[in-house]
């Protein structure tokens, strides 16, 4: 994704990732036994769904505060 000319990328911090992870490795095992529905698969979408906004609209929600340069 770009926005404003520049490539988009989502970073988590190592225990999102981790944690995200581990979120997709159940969902694809949910879907191998043939599980259609259930709250770890809501939750992949839902999240995957935030990250692909973000990337869509960068500037969207809370900045974080940074420390003024002296």
């Amino acid at each position: 994704m770009k926005y404003k000319g520049r490539e988009i990328k989502t970073v988590l911090s190592k225990e999102a990732e981790k944690q995200y992870d581990e979120l997709k490795a159940a969902v694809k095992k949910e879907r191998n036994e043939g599980i259609t529905k259930s709250f770890n698969q809501q939750l992949l979408k839902s999240i995957e769904s935030k990250l692909e906004y973000l990337k869509l609209n960068p500037v969207a929600g809370e900045n974080a505060q940074k420390p003024l340069p002296r």
